[in-house]
């Protein structure tokens, strides 16, 4: 399973991912008895990459899940500790 994150292209998904992979976005899906939803793509910023969308379009997408028992999500929780790039060196939108 996967989803798309602010770099990606949906639409070039079909061509480069490997076979078997099932890629889900606003959707939910239960694994071993759990209930797991993702969503992808990242909240907009300065940099515009290709799979931007408002906190609106996101906020819709994590609300439209429901109830879950593991959340799948290219964007970290807004917790201080979790948002820090170490590799960028910089907090996360």
């Amino acid at each position: 399973y996967a989803t798309y994150g602010n770099v990606d292209v949906p639409h070039l998904w079909p061509e480069y991912a490997r076979p078997g992979t099932t890629v889900l976005d606003g959707e939910r899906v239960e694994i071993g008895g759990r209930v797991f939803g993702f969503v992808g793509g990242g909240l907009r910023t300065p940099m515009n990459t290709p799979y931007e969308i408002s906190d609106e379009e996101y906020a819709a997408k994590v609300e439209a899940l429901g109830p879950v028992d593991v959340l799948c999500s290219h964007i970290p929780p807004e917790v201080p500790e979790l948002t820090y790039d170490t590799v960028a060196r910089r907090f996360e939108r």
